[in-house]
């Protein structure tokens, strides 16, 4: 098991997006980020993951990693 940890980023307005909603694909788990941007999610099976980042007024942005 792993965490997965970042930040969301508008590169626009240069600051970190809050209240942005972040959801780990293939699973029920979602997670709001912070003021700082910042988002956790805890306990993750190792391999591949998809979390899809979602803001209103904003296109959703999927990203994949192992």
């Amino acid at each position: 098991m792993g965490t997965i940890q970042g930040r969301v980023f508008n590169p626009v307005t240069k600051d970190y997006v809050r209240n942005a909603e972040v959801r780990l694909e293939g699973t029920n788990r979602v997670d709001y980020t912070e003021n700082d941007g910042s988002f956790e999610f805890r306990n993750v099976p190792a391999g591949p993951a998809t979390v899809s980042v979602t803001f209103t007024g904003y296109n959703t942005v999927k990203e994949t990693f192992t």
